[in-house]
């Protein structure tokens, strides 16, 4: 089909980066709760989109994915924060990553399975299409968490909208010049690179015949590194764990080269299983700093200054 993923994926990234400063605007108003939902349904288009791959139907729902990206995890980001006490913020975000990365075990099969294949490709992504459904009406019984009575954000029915507003974008000020947020900047911004470089380079670098068993071992080892995160970020501190896990993802990118170089089919294996591993510790460890320097409402404009430089930087 041409360049329609490519351009697919171009379009999605370029509504997040305008759109998810939309966030701290809405999501106080609605809800985490409501903007996962939001989140999944434009999920759902999009994977149901891929039925037919007709390319009108597939780059709109970009844009519905582009929106509902930025919606879905920034309400996730706060959504955690708020219900994860601090000792349990670690195992809940690890335990979330790694029922989250499942999805690239079971797409690497779909994919390998579907090589070729339209009616098996079909069958699928209708399939997928079903599940991911499922999973965003399972999304109606999680419990809303209870908001703070000092809330940053002023609620419309509290002041006047303008007034609001304003507060918004002050907050979003303040917490973006703040000490603690300009030094994660710099990780955000490689958390968004190394996104762009297992999703797009490192599968181009892979023999075709390879491609699908070692992306499905990159999504095990991205269940492990979820695994790993819940056991002990806890108890280990978070800036040894994320220093490890960048460490890893380093190594991995070393072995990367080498596989682009010569491709050797073990090597490509390693290198998949660090690359997993080392961005799932990573991913969540900024998950978890974030939630702890920007607790209850400051939590949403945390996570939508993370997911506009992660953006920008993919």
């Amino acid at each position: 089909h041409g360049d329609m993923g490519l351009y697919s994926t171009a379009v999605m990234y370029g509504t997040t980066a305008f759109a998810v400063f939309l966030a701290p605007l809405v999501i106080p108003k609605v809800g985490e709760k409501a903007a996962m939902i939001f989140g999944g349904a434009s999920n759902v288009l999009f994977v149901a989109a891929m039925v037919s791959l007709h390319p009108i139907f597939v780059y709109i729902a970009s844009v519905l994915l582009g929106l509902g990206g930025c919606s879905i995890w920034v309400g996730l980001g706060a959504f955690l924060t708020k219900v994860s006490a601090d000792r349990e913020r670690g195992r809940n975000i690890g335990l979330f990553w790694a029922l989250y990365q499942m999805s690239s075990i079971f797409g690497g099969m779909g994919g390998y399975l579907a090589q070729d294949d339209d009616a098996t490709r079909q069958m699928l992504f209708i399939f997928f299409s079903i599940a991911a459904g499922c999973g965003c009406l399972i999304l109606f019984l999680v419990r809303s968490p209870e908001k703070t009575k000092n809330s940053l954000f002023l609620e419309p029915e509290e002041e006047e909208s303008k007034l609001a507003f304003k507060n918004i974008w002050k907050t979003l000020g303040k917490v973006f010049v703040s000490r603690d947020m300009l030094l994660m900047i710099l990780v955000m911004v490689f958390s968004g690179y190394e996104i762009s470089f297992f999703s797009g380079e490192f599968p181009r670098i892979v023999e075709s015949p390879s491609v699908a068993p070692i992306m499905i071992t990159f999504g095990a080892a991205e269940v492990a590194g979820g695994l790993l995160t819940a056991a002990s970020s806890d108890k280990a501190g978070n800036k040894s764990l994320m220093m490890m896990a960048m460490v890893i993802y380093l190594c991995g990118l070393g072995l990367s080269w080498v596989v682009s170089r010569s491709f050797d089919t073990g090597i490509a294996y390693v290198s998949a299983v660090m690359l997993g591993v080392g961005d799932a510790v990573f991913q969540t460890q900024i998950f978890i700093v974030l939630g702890m320097l920007f607790p209850g409402e400051e939590s949403i404009v945390a996570f939508t200054l993370f997911q506009f430089f992660q953006v920008i930087s993919s």
